[in-house]
């Protein structure tokens, strides 16, 4: 596709969420990065989310940003959920169209295709590719599917990390309000054009293996951190408890009154008040999820603080216009 006069009039963003990496392989990418953004792109930037790596040493990371330009290395004080280190990365972001990937993981190449559909009007383009997954996950994630879907979570199947988005996408997701936990969902949610684009990993040997208990905690953390409903099926739980125990209670008054030998109903009366012990202590947990959620909400804690920010000695031209009219 020919793009050259769009390509001189776009100003790209590139978050990368650095983890605990291999330099070189990091260094590699980075470099491989800056080719392509130079081939393709007059105005761009690399935003590099560092949380608290302990693989660049203070002169490996100056040497890099002499090295590289157009770079900004943005320290996080403390680790974050991946959510929390997206947002800070978008938050920071000045680009027209701001890209999510993973170094290493995430090939370079399909940077153009997806900011090429976000031009055409997708203000929101999803990146779908298959992750390493146990079957007990694939199980459980077909299970679980229509829990999620009650709650409003359609982001499609092998949905990674990866998404493009324009700059009024990036806007809405920031003014409604708080990120943690709820990052990609308030993306697929901001009611723009969304569309999925398909790729292969680069290196899908890197990633951990979605396991079943993975998939477990993911589920319950979505399910509690972006909705209510689960409180309410919760509650009518504790109502139906409730209700089969009165019911027990009658049962157990009239066969009182049926039999003098009452000793026989000890078993399924130790069943039924573990049944109902189980009921209330699921009620306590979600309670307890809520009760966190509201405090952590309520708090004026952020998300995440900024111990350090570096750019590098060679920036693009300071003239520049970093939005675009139409986006």
């Amino acid at each position: 596709m020919d793009n050259t006069t769009i390509k001189m009039e776009t100003f790209v963003s590139i978050v990368l969420i650095l983890d605990d990496i291999e330099q070189n392989g990091f260094e590699k990418y980075l470099k491989e990065l800056q080719i392509y953004l130079d081939c393709r792109y007059s105005d761009y930037e690399i935003i590099i989310i560092d949380q608290n790596s302990k693989s660049f040493s203070s002169s490996s990371k100056e040497d890099l940003l002499t090295n590289t330009s157009s770079v900004r290395w943005i320290s996080l004080a403390f680790p974050v959920e991946i959510d929390v280190a997206l947002s800070a990365g978008i938050e920071n972001a000045i680009g027209d169209f701001v890209l999510l990937m993973r170094p290493t993981i995430d090939p370079v190449e399909i940077i153009e295709d997806m900011v090429y559909e976000s031009m055409q009007g997708t203000d929101v383009v999803i990146g779908i590719a298959e992750c390493p997954r146990t079957l007990w996950y694939k199980i459980a994630r077909k299970l679980s599917n229509k829990l999620l879907h009650s709650i409003d979570y359609h982001i499609p199947k092998n949905a990674t990390p990866v998404r493009c988005l324009s700059r009024r996408a990036i806007n809405t997701v920031m003014r409604t309000g708080h990120l943690n936990h709820q990052f990609f969902i308030k993306v697929a949610n901001t009611g723009y054009p969304t569309k999925n684009y398909n790729y292969k990993l680069l290196n899908s040997d890197s990633l951990k293996k979605r396991t079943l208990f993975s998939g477990i905690a993911q589920s319950m953390q979505l399910m509690v951190f972006n909705s209510t409903k689960p409180l309410r099926w919760i509650s009518l739980l504790g109502v139906l408890g409730s209700l089969s125990a009165f019911v027990f209670a009658i049962y157990s008054i009239v066969v009182n009154i049926i039999k003098d030998d009452v000793i026989e109903g000890w078993t399924s009366m130790v069943f039924f008040s573990s049944f109902l012990f189980i009921i209330l202590f699921i009620i306590l947990a979600f309670l307890g999820e809520y009760i966190a959620r509201l405090l952590n909400e309520n708090s004026n804690k952020k998300s995440y603080y900024i111990s350090d920010e570096e750019t590098s000695s060679i920036m693009l031209e300071t003239d520049r216009f970093n939005v675009l009219h139409q986006s």
